[in-house]
C-alpha cells in the first residue's frame, strides 16, 4: 500500500484568474508520497504549464497534449500523463511527464474524482518497454490517504 499527500487544490485554484470559475470542484490532487518532493519541484518549475493542465482537468477534458490516458493496456485504462513538454527539470529543458493514477470514491453518495501524481518521467518519444512495465504497474497501484 502506497502513501499519498493531498495537495492544495483550493490554493491553486485561488491563485489563477483562469481556474476561478472551478471553485466548487469535485476533484481530489494528491501526490504519491514517496515522489511528491520531485513532483512539487516540477509544478514550481513549470507553473504556467501546471495552470494549463489544471484548466484541462478541471473543466473535464482530456487531451493527448496536455493532460490524457495513457491506453498501453487494460491494465492502465486509469492511468494518465500531465505533460509538460519543455519543461524544466533539475535546471535542464525536457519533455516531462508526470504520470497519475484516476478513480472515484463514493462517500454519503457524494462521488468525487481523485488525482494521484505517482511519478515523474523524462519522456522520450517512444513508450519504450521499461516505462510501459511502470505504467502497467502504476495501474495497479494501491493508496492510502494523508491529508496532512
Amino acid at each position: 500500500m502506497r502513501e499519498t499527500i493531498k495537495l492544495p487544490l483550493l490554493e491553486f485554484i485561488n491563485k489563477e484568474p483562469d481556474l476561478q470559475q472551478f471553485k466548487n470542484t469535485e476533484i481530489e490532487l494528491y501526490a504519491d508520497l514517496e515522489n511528491w518532493e520531485k513532483i512539487l519541484e516540477v509544478i514550481e518549475s513549470n507553473n504556467k504549464k501546471f495552470i494549463i493542465i489544471l484548466f484541462h482537468i478541471l473543466s473535464g477534458n482530456y487531451s493527448q497534449k496536455v493532460y490524457g490516458k495513457e491506453d498501453i493496456s487494460e491494465q492502465a485504462s486509469d492511468v494518465t500523463a500531465m505533460k509538460f513538454p519543455n519543461g524544466k527539470l533539475n535546471g535542464r529543458t525536457v519533455n516531462i511527464r508526470i504520470y497519475c493514477k484516476e478513480f472515484f470514491k463514493e462517500l454519503n453518495n457524494h462521488k468525487s474524482k481523485i488525482i494521484i501524481m505517482a511519478n515523474v518521467i523524462e519522456h522520450k518519444t517512444d513508450v519504450d518497454k521499461k516505462l510501459r512495465n511502470f505504467i502497467n504497474n502504476l495501474g495497479t497501484y494501491e493508496y492510502e490517504f494523508r491529508t496532512d
